[in-house]
C-alpha cells in the first residue's frame, strides 16, 4: 500500500491493527518468525495456533483471514518474489514446503539435513535455508539441498538468511549463546567471501532504499549498505524503539513490504521467555496451583518421591536450575550464572541432578545445594539428558552434533558420593530427528520420538538394543506424536503428548514374550494448559507449566503495527548519499 502521489514524500503512518482475537501468533515464540509480508504489500500470512500453528493469508482490503489447509505445524513462512507462493518449514519434520498465497495443496520441496529454520526465497528461483549446521539452498520447484556454508568448529547456529538483490550473496545471522554476541555477516557465492558487517544485531532486512536494518534488543536499527561492495557505510541509527523481541536470541517479528510498508509485533521490551504457574491437572482436567507464582519457568520435573521440582528459571540473561520444595514453598538455587542449562532430571534416588547444556555437555550437581558443580561429560556438542533406569545404571540422553538430535547411552555409577560414566554408547544410528529417550520403570524399554516418517511418531524399542543389532521396533502413536513420552510405575501404561492440540495420550501395554503389545492410543487428559510436564508417581496426576500471559503478551499474540511509508521516514532520518 503506497500512499505516495507524484513523487511526493509522506509522513509517516502508524496503524496498529487487531487481527482478531482467534489469532495467536505464538507471543513470545523464541527463534522462529510469525509473520511476512508480500512483494507488493498487499498480502500478509502469519502462523496462528496455541500450539502447533497453521498458515493464514489476508488481503489487507478484507476483514479476515483465510487458512491455508495443510499447513499444520507451520513456521517461519516467507514469500516468493512475485508474491505468488509462501514457503514454510515444518516444526514436527525436517522439511520445506510451499503454498500458493491463495489455497490449495502444500508442495513439498525438500527433506531437510537437520531441523528447519528460516529460508529466504531469490529471484533465480532458489531457497536458501538455514538448518542447525549450516546454510543449504533448494530449487523453488523442488531439489535435493546443497550445501552452501558450513559453520566452523564452535560456532552454534545460522539464522534468518537473506538473499541480496542479484542473488550473488546472502546476509545471515551468526548466533551464539549470548544474543548480545550474535553478528550479522554477508557470504558472497562466486568468491565464497564471508565477513561480519553488525556485531550484536539480528533479524537482518536489506531494504531498496539502500539500508541494512536489524534489531538490537527491542531497537531497530538502520545503517547505509553498498550491496554491490557488501559494505556498510556511514554510522547506525536508531529508528524504532518498541519492537517486542526475545533475550534468549534477540529475535523480533518485522517484515517489509517494497512498497515501503514495515508490520511488526509492538511490545515494551522484553517479548520472553514466556511466564508461566505452575499446575497439576489430572485425569478429568481438574487444575490446581502447585506453584502460583509465575516465573520463567522450563524443564519441569518431580523428584522420584513427588514432594520436590526441579526445573530451569531464567532471569535476565541467567538461566539456572532451581529445585521448589511445595511443602515448605521453598526455593534452592543449584547454580548461578548460567545461560545455557537445560533438561535437569533426577537420580531415582533423588540426591543428585543431571542437566545438560548446547555446546558444553552435561553435568551434575546435589539436589540438596550442597557441594560443587560437576563436568559429568565433556565436549562441544549439545547433550541434554532425559531419563535414567530405575536402578541408576544407565542414562539416555540426546545430542546435537550432528544437526538433528540423536539418541545416546551412558553406564552410570555412584562411588564415593560422586557420579561416574562409562563410555558413551549411542542407541539409534539414523538421519533422522530422533529424541526424548524415556527408559520403562524395568529398564527393558526405551520409548522416544523419531519424525524418519515423515511427521513425529512414537517409538518403543528394547533396550540395551541387541548386539546384531536385529531388536524389534513398534510404532506406538498412531496420527503424529507431540514428543515427551513417559511410563507409569505400575509397568502397564506410556504416555505421550498429541502432535496437535492440548492433550495428553495414554497408551496400555503388555508384554509377551521378547514383543512389545500396544493398545489403541487414547486421550487421557483433553486439556493440559501447557506442554511441558512431568507425570506424578501415583500416575494419577501430572504437574504442568501454565502460561500466564500479561494483558500486553495477549494482546501482542493478535495485534501487528503497521507502518506506511516507512521507507520515506527512513531515508529522511538516514540519508545513503551519492
Amino acid at each position: 500500500m503506497d500512499f505516495r502521489l507524484d513523487g511526493e514524500t509522506l509522513a509517516l503512518v502508524r496503524l496498529d491493527v487487531d487481527l482478531g482475537p482467534e489469532v495467536y501468533l505464538r507471543y513470545p515464540d523464541s527463534d522462529r518468525s510469525n509473520l511476512t509480508l508480500s512483494p507488493d504489500g498487499t498480502r500478509l500470512v502469519f502462523v496462528s495456533g496455541q500450539t502447533y500453528g497453521r498458515l493464514y493469508a489476508r488481503r489487507l482490503d478484507q476483514p479476515k483471514a483465510n487458512e491455508l489447509r495443510g499447513t499444520e505445524g507451520a513456521t517461519n513462512p516467507f514469500f516468493s518474489p512475485d508474491g505468488h507462493w509462501v514457503g514454510f518449514s515444518t516444526f514436527y519434520a525436517n522439511k520445506l514446503n510451499k503454498v500458493s498465497v491463495e489455497g490449495g495443496a502444500v508442495v513439498p520441496l525438500a527433506d531437510l539435513p537437520s531441523v528447519a529454520g528460516k529460508g529466504s526465497w531469490g529471484a533465480d528461483g532458489n531457497i536458501i535455508f538455514s538448518v542447525n549446521n549450516g546454510l543449504v539452498r533448494v530449487g523453488a520447484s523442488g531439489t535435493v539441498p546443497t550445501r552452501v556454508l558450513d559453520q566452523t568448529p564452535g560456532e552454534v547456529g545460522f539464522d534468518d538468511p537473506r538473499v541480496l538483490p542479484g542473488g550473488k550473496a546472502v546476509l545471515f545471522v551468526d548466533r551464539p549463546l549470548d544474543a548480545n554476541s550474535a553478528s550479522i555477516d554477508v557470504f558472497s557465492f562466486a568468491d565464497r567471501r564471508r565477513k561480519t558487517l553488525v556485531r550484536g544485531g539480528t533479524s537482518p532486512r536489506y531494504l531498496p532504499t539502500g539500508h541494512l536494518v536489524y534489531t538490537v534488543q527491542g531497537t531497530l536499527f538502520a545503517i547505509p549498505f553498498d550491496v554491490g561492495r557488501l559494505e556498510t557505510t556511514g554510522t547506525a541509527v536508531p529508528i524504532l524503539d518498541d519492537l517486542a523481541y526475545d533475550p534468549t536470541t534477540g529475535v523480533a517479528d518485522v517484515c517489509s513490504a517494497e512498497t515501503g510498508t514495515l508490520v511488526y509485533r509492538r511490545g515494551s521490551g522484553v517479548a520472553g521467555p514466556r511466564v508461566r504457574a505452575i499446575q497439576w491437572v489430572d485425569g478429568v482436567g481438574k487444575k490446581e496451583p502447585l506453584r502460583a507464582k509465575p516465573g520463567a519457568y522450563s524443564y519441569l520435573r518431580l523428584s522420584p518421591d513427588g514432594k520436590q521440582l526441579s526445573f530451569v528459571l531464567t532471569e535476565g540473561t541467567n538461566t539456572d536450575v532451581w529445585v521448589y520444595d511445595p511443602q515448605r514453598d521453598a526455593m534452592t538455587r543449584l547454580t548461578f550464572g548460567g545461560s545455557d542449562y537445560r533438561s535437569p532430571i533426577w537420580t531415582p534416588d533423588g540426591r543428585y541432578i543431571v542437566f545438560g547444556t548446547f555446546t558444553g555437555g552435561m553435568f551434575w550437581v546435589r539436589a540438596d545445594g550442597a557441594g560443587q558443580l560437576h563436568p559429568l561429560t565433556q565436549g562441544h556438542d549439545g547433550q541434554e539428558p532425559y531419563s535414567i533406569t530405575r536402578d541408576g545404571k544407565w542414562l539416555a540422553y540426546m545430542n546435537w552434533s550432528s544437526g538433528n538430535g540423536q539418541i545416546w547411552a551412558l553406564a552410570l555409577d555412584e562411588r564415593d558420593e560422586q557420579l561416574k560414566v562409562g563410555k558413551p554408547e549411542q542407541f539409534l544410528k539414523s538421519k533422522s530427528n530422533d529424541n526424548y529417550p524415556a527408559f520403562s520403570p524395568d529398564g527393558h524399554w526405551l520409548a522416544y520420538t523419531s519424525n524418519e516418517s515423515g511427521k513425529y511418531e512414537e517409538y518403543v524399542q528394547s533396550f540395551p538394543p541387541p548386539a546384531y543389532g536385529l531388536g524389534g521396533k513398534w510404532q506406538i502413536s498412531h496420527s503424529g506424536g507431540g514428543g515427551k513420552p513417559f511410563w507409569s510405575r505400575n509397568g502397564r501404561e506410556v504416555f505421550y503428548l498429541a502432535i496437535s492440540g492440548d492433550q495428553l495420550m495414554g497408551v496400555n501395554y503388555s508384554v509377551n514374550g521378547g514383543s512389545f503389545v500396544a493398545e489403541k492410543p487414547r486421550v487421557w487428559i483433553e486439556d493440559l494448559g501447557g506442554r511441558d510436564l512431568d507425570l506424578a508417581p501415583d500416575g494419577k496426576r501430572v504437574a504442568v507449566l501454565v502460561p500466564v500471559d500479561t494483558p500486553e503478551a495477549q494482546r501482542s499474540a493478535h495485534e501487528v503495527t503497521f507502518l506506511f511509508n516507512f521507507f520515506d521516514e527512513l531515508r529522511r532520518r538516514v540519508p545513503v548519499g551519492k
